[in-house]
């Protein structure tokens, strides 16, 4: 819907329902986070995850600067799409292989 915005009133209002979607992926990263990792990990897990957030942050705004000079800023939002579409079945896959039951048995926790 950005992407096809016809004025900034629209582009705000698509905005603001993109990101009302995405504010709820935070949480649940750390959720997946800290139920598949040992307490003793956790800080070097959710550090490592802030980096690769923060590091993802950079590299798109570099490259949505290069795509909004050669192809003008609607192109960033469609090449958004497209890479989130390519990404979908990668990331699906991590998350069946991160949720399946170990066949070691469950990790113990430190109460």
């Amino acid at each position: 819907w950005q992407g096809c915005s016809t004025s900034v009133t629209m582009l705000a209002v698509a905005r603001f329902f993109a990101y009302l979607g995405a504010g709820g992926v935070e949480p649940v990263m750390q959720t997946v986070l800290a139920r598949i990792t040992p307490e003793e990990k956790r800080g070097c897990a959710f550090g490592f995850a802030a980096t690769a957030r923060h590091v993802g942050l950079l590299l798109s705004t570099l490259l949505a600067g290069g795509i909004a000079y050669c192809w003008g800023v609607r192109a960033i939002f469609f090449v958004a799409m497209a890479g989130f579409w390519l990404l979908l079945p990668v990331l699906t896959g991590i998350m069946k292989a991160i949720l399946r039951p170990s066949p070691y048995g469950e990790i113990p926790q430190k109460r």
